[in-house]
């Protein structure tokens, strides 16, 4: 799995995008990775693009996505999933209740718009899917 991301410190935000088929242990790459860094202090929402990643639906991807979150962050953020895929809407759908249990604001969409009126953001469409499509870093 390939995971880029970016953080914009003067809206507060993280856009991150992960393409392939879901890998727990990428993905504990990737939170180690962004625990350390300093520009995520000031970071008070995600947008996370789900559009092009697959799971693999005989793994509890759910337990270990949300054993991952609390073993490595600690913050609560707005969080908003961008999903296209009906397995992938589903799996939002069942982390989002789990996050709710631990009171998390955490929503996901389908489409661009959506997901920028939930964050609370002040971008249009295309430029929020320029956005996505240049993010700066990658998680080796």
């Amino acid at each position: 799995m390939i995971t880029k991301y970016q953080i914009f410190k003067d809206v507060n935000l993280e856009v991150l995008k992960f393409f392939g088929t879901w890998n727990s242990g990428d993905f504990e790459k990737y939170l180690q990775k962004i625990s350390v860094d300093v520009d995520r202090e000031s970071i008070e929402r995600i947008l996370v693009d789900l559009r092009k990643v697959k799971f693999d639906m005989t793994t509890n991807v759910l337990g270990v996505i949300v054993k991952l979150r609390e073993e490595y962050i600690q913050k609560k953020y707005t969080i908003v999933h961008l999903v296209e895929d009906p397995i992938v809407t589903a799996q939002s759908h069942l982390y989002q209740e789990k996050l709710k249990e631990k009171a998390l604001k955490y929503n996901y969409c389908s489409t661009i718009e959506y997901a920028v009126q939930l964050l609370g953001l002040e971008y249009t469409r295309s430029e929020m899917e320029n956005i996505i499509e240049n993010l700066e870093k990658q998680v080796e």
